[in-house]
């Protein structure tokens, strides 16, 4: 077992509900391939997160994105760490619960007829995802020894490559 096992569980399950939604929904879904319209700047990772993708990268050259506003991993409209992104990129696009809030893409989802309704097996709760990722980053950061020297708990994406 390695220290980034619990992230690496939670990664697949994130990964697995995706992959059902895309398929339950795959006719509502535009984007694909070469959207890059959610992929921002300022996106900021937890020290599990942001060492996990900073371990699996080292060896890729990387080419920065100088883009105002859009990711710094872009390359030609497309993620340059797609296999390795962070959770947060693995879900845009669908729909996402925040408390009761729903959030969609305003790419995806437009021409459902009448009214419609996500089942809860469909939906991807943030509040729950960010909850199990705090854990397994707190777990990780003790586990490690850095939990005594973090002075953010949190690093931005564009770090990835420095």
């Amino acid at each position: 077992m390695t220290v980034f096992s619990n992230y690496q569980k939670l990664t697949q399950k994130i990964e697995h509900l995706c992959n059902k939604i895309h398929s339950l929904y795959k006719d509502h879904i535009n984007c694909g391939k070469g959207c890059s319209k959610c992929c921002i700047s300022g996106l900021t990772l937890v020290p599990v997160e942001f060492d996990y993708i900073k371990e699996k990268i080292k060896h890729k050259k990387i080419t920065p994105n100088k883009t105002k506003g859009a990711c710094v991993l872009l390359e030609n409209g497309q993620c340059q760490i797609y296999q390795h992104r962070p959770l947060v990129c693995r879900t845009q696009g669908l729909p996402l619960l925040y408390g009761e809030e729903l959030s969609l893409c305003d790419t995806n989802f437009k021409n459902m007829n009448g009214a419609f309704c996500f089942s809860a097996g469909t939906l991807i709760d943030m509040t729950k995802v960010n909850s199990v990722l705090a854990a397994v980053d707190l777990e990780y950061v003790k586990e490690t020894g850095k939990l005594a020297s973090l002075k953010n708990k949190r690093y931005n994406i564009e770090s990835l490559i420095k």
